[in-house]
């Protein structure tokens, strides 16, 4: 089992502690990711909140996901696996 790491970040102007049982790397990894989709956001609407910034983040990220999961259970079924199994 992993350690329980833990890493520091900045975000939008607000200091978190992200933890959790994977890699350092990865955990950097998720954070430019979020950091990427608001600074995006930002460029667009430097006027929204923090709140609705990160809503709006929140919301596209998951799009993004949901968009892949279908793709993945496509590609999924047209391979003959269960899509079930995916996830």
């Amino acid at each position: 089992m992993a350690k329980n790491n833990y890493l520091r970040f900045r975000l939008d102007g607000v200091e978190y502690t992200l933890r959790g049982d994977m890699s350092q790397e990865k955990m950097e990894a998720i954070v430019k990711v979020v950091e990427d989709k608001i600074s995006a956001i930002r460029a667009q609407a430097p006027h929204y909140s923090q709140g609705r910034t990160a809503t709006l983040a929140a919301l596209q990220l998951s799009e993004e996901l949901l968009d892949i999961k279908e793709e993945y259970a496509a590609f999924a079924g047209e391979a003959g696996v269960g899509a079930d199994t995916l996830f």
